[in-house]
C-alpha cells in the first residue's frame, strides 16, 4: 500500500491510499470503486447532493471515514485506478470548446459523437481497406514500440506492467510529434481513438486514452 495523505474530517482520521489492483462494486446510489482487500476497502462515491467523497473502511467493524473531494480530484482518482468507463461517464475528457475524447473498437459503427476517428494501432489491421469510412486517419507512431508490443503479446496478466512501460514511452521525446498531432486534432473537434484490438480493456489504445485524459482538457 502506498499512502498518499492523512487528514481530519469531523475529528476522524482520513487516509487516502492507492492499491495496485482494483475491483468494482456498487453501493446504493453511489458509483463506488473498491481497492485493496476485503479488510481494507476504499471507494469513490457520489452523494445524492452531487458531492464526491472517498470512503475508507479499515475493516468490517471499524466503520467508515470520509474525505470530500473536488471534481478534479475525483477524476484523477478514477484515472489513477484506471476506471475508464466511469471517467467517460462522469468526467468526459473535454478539450477546448467542449470537444470530447472517446475510445472505440474499429469495428463499431460510426456515431455522431465520434468526430474524427483516429486509428492508433502500430500495424494496419488485416482485411481493412485503406478507404474504410470508419477510419479518418492513421497515426501508427502513437502506438507502443515494436519491442514493447512484442513483449506484451496481448497477455492480460502482463497488462499492468505493459501500461507502465507504455506510459514511460509516451513521456519520452520520441512520442512528442504524434502526441502533438493528437493535440491538434482535439483542438479542431471531438476525437475518437480507435483500435482493431479485440480486448479493448487490455489494449494499448486504452492506455493512450487514459494518458491523454489526464493531460489534455
Amino acid at each position: 500500500m502506498n499512502s498518499l495523505g492523512v487528514g481530519q474530517v469531523d475529528d476522524r482520521e482520513v487516509v487516502l491510499a492507492w492499491f495496485p489492483e482494483a475491483t468494482t462494486c456498487a453501493a446504493g446510489n453511489e458509483v463506488s470503486f473498491a481497492t485493496g482487500t476485503s479488510e481494507e476497502h476504499e471507494a469513490l462515491g457520489l452523494t445524492a447532493a452531487g458531492n464526491w467523497v472517498v470512503r475508507r473502511w479499515r475493516d468490517r467493524e471499524a466503520g467508515e471515514t470520509v474525505r470530500p473531494l473536488t471534481s478534479e480530484e475525483a477524476r484523477e482518482w478514477l484515472l489513477r485506478c484506471e476506471h475508464f468507463e466511469a471517467v467517460e461517464e462522469h468526467f468526459p475528457a473535454a478539450g477546448p470548446g467542449g470537444h470530447l475524447l472517446r475510445l472505440a473498437r474499429l469495428y463499431e459503427p460510426r456515431t455522431p459523437e465520434d468526430g474524427h476517428r483516429l486509428l492508433v494501432d502500430r500495424l494496419w489491421p488485416r482485411g481493412i481497406s485503406r478507404a474504410d469510412e470508419r477510419i479518418d486517419s492513421w497515426l501508427p507512431e502513437a502506438g507502443p514500440s515494436a519491442a514493447l508490443r512484442s513483449w506484451y503479446g496481448h497477455r492480460p496478466e502482463a497488462f499492468p506492467d505493459f501500461s507502465l512501460r507504455y506510459r514511460a514511452e509516451l513521456s519520452s521525446t520520441a512520442w512528442a510529434s504524434p502526441l502533438a498531432r493528437i493535440a491538434e486534432l482535439r483542438l479542431a473537434g471531438s476525437l475518437t481513438l480507435v483500435t482493431a484490438t479485440r480486448d479493448l480493456e487490455h489494449s494499448a489504445a486504452r492506455v493512450l486514452y487514459s494518458w491523454l485524459g489526464g493531460r489534455i482538457r
